[in-house]
């Protein structure tokens, strides 16, 4: 897919080349001062940063950023350090603590660190520099059988795979355990509140369905990355083996690369244990499409998120979960690493646009029209 460089180390000079922000919703092509490393950081040159639908969010309103803003956040480089052997990896932009009360309970992506933190600048530029941080949780070798447009997966794959963590915990919270009145036992066993602080008998949790019907909702890049990882997955991803996959797409050549990974077209009759909804104008159809017990993952907002109108009746009829899911952490990170090097993940839908540094900026605008999976940039 793309050479790997791993270069030697280069000098930067007074001012570099980078993309920038231009206030009116687009990219332009600039000179900007190079990063200096914090202490005990690292200089990383760049060799492939891909475009996100995150990026497009910090481009127009609300969510627009200010001018002369370099973004970018899925990287592959050269990490340079003087001394040292210069390293190809992949990285990702924010770090949590790992110690707070929200990274123990699971909801590092709004740890106040995970907030702080960000690469300097964003990938769009020849250089960027990350901190010691960065370095312990965030930057990861990658293999040699991991090309540079593949190692870009690195960050979105780990928000996958912790969107599927976080469905498959909501999903086993959904069923609560049997109801013991079944097996003839008293209010005392079913609610042991009443007597005892004993737990009653026969009461523990169930697993959640053996094989989930999964629907996603939007076949773009991330779209098919949620396909392509429960296409993979075996025993070591439970419950996602065996899983059968649906989705909702209008563009055909997406819906037949979704049915390329195994999926088919959700019908009118179809139920979904698990949705993940990538494209929020779709989420009063798929809340109609919910199996009861169902949980319903909402993966991403923008302009989109206006058109989210959905049934609050029948989540509250189906007992359905509703929950968000922002990004990945330290561990998700390694996990994708794992999985882009065993090379079981299906990618062969995968074939972005690369540009350069000048032909980002319509890139951009084919993808905000859909007239592109998915944009790379090469300095």
């Amino acid at each position: 897919m793309g050479d790997r460089d791993r270069g030697d180390s280069k000098a930067v000079g007074t001012t570099m080349h980078a993309v920038v922000t231009d206030g009116t919703g687009g990219l332009r092509p600039a000179e900007v001062p190079p990063p200096v490393p914090p202490s005990d950081g690292a200089l990383v040159r760049v060799l492939a940063c891909g475009f996100c639908g995150s990026d497009l969010e910090k481009l127009t309103p609300p969510g627009a950023v200010e001018p002369g803003r370099v973004l970018g956040h899925e990287v592959v480089g050269v990490l340079e350090r003087p001394g040292e052997t210069p390293r190809r990896v992949a990285l990702a932009h924010h770090v949590p603590c790992g110690r707070c009360d929200l990274c123990l309970a699971g909801h590092s992506s709004l740890c106040a660190q995970f907030v702080a933190t960000d690469l300097d600048p964003g990938g769009f530029a020849e250089h960027l520099a990350v901190s010691v941080s960065h370095l312990h949780d965030a930057v990861f070798d990658l293999p040699d059988d991991v090309d540079d447009l593949t190692g870009t997966l690195l960050e979105p794959l780990s928000c996958v795979l912790r969107g599927l963590d976080v469905a498959a915990a909501a999903l086993r919270h959904t069923f609560p355990g049997p109801d013991v009145r079944r097996a003839g036992g008293s209010a005392a066993a079913v609610y042991p509140s009443v007597a005892s602080d004993a737990p009653a008998a026969g009461a523990a949790p169930t697993a959640p369905p053996a094989s989930p019907t999964v629907l996603v909702a939007g076949c773009g890049s991330v779209g098919l990355l949620f396909l392509s990882v429960v296409a993979a997955a075996e025993a070591d991803l439970p419950p996602w083996a065996g899983a059968r996959m649906l989705f909702l797409e209008r563009d055909r050549e997406r819906a037949a690369l979704a049915t390329g990974l195994g999926a088919r077209a959700a019908g009118v009759g179809d139920r979904a244990d698990v949705a993940i909804v990538t494209a929020p104008a779709a989420l009063g159809d798929v809340v109609a499409r919910m199996a009861p017990g169902g949980v319903v993952v909402v993966f991403a907002a923008g302009d989109d998120a206006a058109g989210a109108d959905f049934e609050l009746d029948t989540l509250y009829r189906r007992e359905l979960t509703l929950v968000g899911v922002r990004s990945g952490s330290p561990g998700h990170l390694r996990r994708a690493l794992a999985l882009l090097a065993s090379g079981r993940l299906p990618l062969d839908w995968f074939r972005p646009e690369v540009v350069s540094m000048e032909g980002l900026a319509d890139a951009v605008l084919r993808y905000a029209r859909g007239e592109t999976l998915k944009v790379v940039m090469r300095p």
